[in-house]
């Protein structure tokens, strides 16, 4: 993408923050972070199914991240949003 609009990744970065407030790796993060709450509440699926579609390899590093996201729900952990929902 930096190469198309002829842009220096620093640079990139730099007005990227300026703009959205967060870093790059944070808006990422929330961006997965936002999908796999969507996949949460689908029907009955698997919390490594919505990990992995999420875009995260990891599990303890998303249940991580996603009780980071859900800090005023006293870090609400993706098992107990799917159990709150369903």
């Amino acid at each position: 993408m930096l190469q198309h609009v002829h842009v220096n990744r620093f640079y990139f970065c730099k007005i990227f923050k300026k703009t959205s407030g967060m870093t790059l790796i944070e808006y990422v993060t929330w961006f997965r972070l936002e999908k796999a709450e969507t996949l949460v509440v689908a029907p009955p699926v698997r919390i490594s199914e919505v990990v992995f579609a999420a875009g995260s390899g990891s599990i303890p590093q998303f249940n991580s991240a996603f009780r980071c996201m859900h800090r005023n729900a006293a870090g609400m952990s993706v098992l107990t949003a799917q159990t709150c929902v369903n």
